[in-house]
């Protein structure tokens, strides 16, 4: 049973993490708190996800003890979350832990999921329709109510979409709503070879304890809001970073405080410190810019493959 459970947890996190406390069902917009938007599929077809696989392969022929190998996770699963998952969109209206959203683009398959859900603690279900089901279970800890999830068919390209929520009503809704538009509103942050977007809208929301004496503690007041992206090209892996104030000012302050520290950093690095050279060499790859006037900084960490594997290397 500690096995299943954990594979249902890690069911959940791969194709979504649970749920919004409100009763109608909508799709992310700009008015989110926060979103996370990844896409599985593209990620792992792109360059960087060749050099992910050839990591995860290395391990599993090496024999590595895991508890959950990846041939196992894809019998488990009935399918290869890399292959057939596409965008997972994950939001939510704040920072309490039950209000998020997920929505995940499963494709023409579920697998076996939903016969998972069947040894999920505290499981009940009920028919959302002849076709979809509509369960729920508890988690293992304390302070996490129960989870509902559907995985309805849409109606157009006959994908299935897993839904996931802490709130029956906006899981139910959600479903409905997904079942005939299907998820075409979702699509427009991926796009391109970008795989990942992340965007805070309002960073002064969000649960971070902060030392009004700790240094960095007033780049972390004047940030508003936060948004990154990533995306793997044929030859590079870029990062893209918008950071904005409150007003053009503090922008400008936020500009100065990037491109001083990447400088000191590069200035200060001893001739015989291997590690500290590594950084400044890392630093060469970052650009930041501000125009005047304007509440948002804009950096771009931009590296070749040949980077990305040499940091894999001293990670193993």
């Amino acid at each position: 049973m500690k096995y299943v459970s954990k594979l249902l947890t890690l069911v959940f996190f791969l194709t979504a993490l649970p749920a919004i406390a409100q009763t109608t069902a909508t799709a992310p917009t700009t008015d989110a708190a926060w979103q996370l938007h990844i896409n599985v599929k593209g990620l792992f077809a792109s360059p960087l996800g060749d050099m992910i696989n050839k990591v995860i392969a290395e391990n599993t022929d090496k024999g590595k003890e895991k508890e959950l190998d990846v041939k196992a996770l894809i019998d488990a699963l009935g399918f290869d979350p890399r292959t057939a998952i596409g965008e997972v969109v994950i939001y939510g209206n704040d920072f309490e832990k039950t209000s998020a959203t997920v929505i995940a683009n499963l494709g023409p398959n579920r697998g076996n999921i939903e016969g998972w859900l069947l040894a999920a603690p505290g499981y009940q279900s009920e028919d959302l329709d002849e076709n979809t089901i509509v369960h729920s279970f508890v988690a293992e800890k304390e302070d996490i109510p129960r989870m509902w999830c559907a995985m309805p068919k849409t109606s157009g390209n006959q994908n299935y979409v897993f839904v996931g929520s802490f709130n029956r009503e906006t899981t139910v809704a959600l479903a409905k709503e997904l079942q005939t538009a299907g998820t075409a509103e979702l699509a427009g942050q991926l796009t391109g070879e970008k795989f990942l977007s992340i965007s805070v809208n309002d960073l002064s929301k969000a649960p971070i304890e902060i030392d009004q004496d700790a240094p960095g503690s007033g780049l972390i007041k004047t940030i508003q809001s936060l948004a990154l992206s990533a995306a793997s090209a044929q030859d590079t892996l870029s990062i893209d970073a918008n950071i904005t104030a409150d007003t053009p000012a503090r922008a400008q302050q936020i500009n100065q405080l990037i491109v001083g520290m990447k400088a000191m950093v590069q200035l200060a690095v001893p001739d015989n410190d291997e590690e500290a050279k590594k950084l400044a060499e890392m630093l060469n790859h970052l650009s930041v810019s501000h125009a005047e006037g304007e509440t948002s900084v804009i950096a771009n960490f931009q590296v070749g493959y040949d980077v990305v594997q040499g940091l894999i290397d001293e990670i193993k």
